[in-house]
């Protein structure tokens, strides 16, 4: 489970900011923001169960890992076994 402290340690992030190496799980707006679309669209996608969704309280979070495997997917961007930057 998530804690303040992992907020701190820039494990999870708030609303709208994109992923600094390291981090695990981000927002759906930051998701959004990942991907190009709207955070509607984004919430659509989620709803659909397009990726997997981690709830922790009452925040919806996506880990950094499996948006990674989402874009792999649809456009062979990353090969297998890499990693993000």
């Amino acid at each position: 489970m998530e804690t303040k402290a992992a907020y701190k340690k820039g494990r999870v992030t708030g609303r709208g900011k994109l992923p600094v190496p390291g981090q695990l799980l981000v927002g759906v707006d930051a998701f959004a923001s990942m991907i190009g679309i709207s955070a509607v669209g984004a919430y659509r996608m989620l709803h659909r169960g397009e990726i997997p969704v981690v709830r922790i309280g009452g925040r919806t979070l996506i880990a950094v890992a499996e948006i990674d495997k989402f874009i792999a997917a649809r456009s062979g961007l990353f090969d297998e076994g890499s990693k993000r930057p």
